[in-house]
């Protein structure tokens, strides 16, 4: 492994997203703005310099297909064309969790619900809003939305399809206890991994819709998603 550090030309050791752009480049969110790296260190555009970009703390960035980076804020959504310069902020959408799937759409947990973003009819789409409450998201190696949802499923977008697949991972009596869905990751086109409330983490077989547990609640099975431990 290698370490690098503000030496290196990082704006913040608090690193909190990743992205690839169409030409292979890595970009990085960190806690005081955007920077590339070049192979070597870590450089930091122009136009990244100069507000609103300097101002907004990255949680979350994506590219989407079009080389268009998406970073979230507290401000909106910013967007960045990487090949012309072009910036926009879409002040309405204040999101927890931004991602973009195979099929070139952005997808956002905001406080509107689930809504997505496509170039092709240049609007915001929330015709899922209503459909369920997620509570993370991911994309799977397929590039399909996955979600964990507050009803006890996990929901599924398949690419070109325009609904959803449901696949109850928690009966209503667990849910009346209280237990919750909470983290969602990709491991393979054949499975999922989540987490629950009281710190368990699973793996959720697609084909079968069997979970099966392999951390218990003596291990932060949130944090072995994240890390991408199985």
């Amino acid at each position: 492994f290698q370490n690098y550090s503000s030496g290196n030309g990082l704006p913040n050791m608090g690193v909190c997203s990743f992205a690839q752009d169409n030409f292979g480049s890595v970009w990085v969110g960190t806690n005081d703005g955007i920077c590339m790296f070049d192979g070597e260190s870590f450089i930091t555009p122009k136009i990244f310099q100069q507000e609103p970009f300097i101002s907004a703390s990255s949680m979350g960035i994506c590219i989407d297909s079009h080389n268009v980076l998406w970073q979230t804020s507290k401000d909106g959504l910013l967007t960045c064309n990487l090949d012309t310069g072009e910036s926009r902020l879409f002040k309405d959408y204040r999101a927890s969790a931004i991602l973009c799937d195979g099929d070139g759409a952005v997808w956002v947990k905001s406080s509107r619900g689930l809504v997505y973003y496509t170039h092709e009819t240049e609007e915001w789409n929330s015709s899922f809003a209503d459909e369920f409450n997620p509570v993370s998201i991911c994309i799977n190696s397929m590039g399909e939305l996955c979600a964990t949802a507050s009803d006890g499923c996990i929901y599924i977008k398949k690419r070109g399809q325009n609904g959803f697949k449901r696949i109850p991972v928690l009966s209503e009596g667990i849910l009346d206890s209280g237990l919750t869905l909470v983290k969602i990751a990709a491991c393979d086109e054949r499975r999922l991994l989540y987490s629950t409330s009281d710190n368990s983490a699973y793996c959720l077989e697609l084909y079968s819709g069997c979970s099966k547990k392999f951390f218990d609640g003596h291990f932060d099975g949130k944090e072995a998603i994240l890390s991408g431990i199985i």
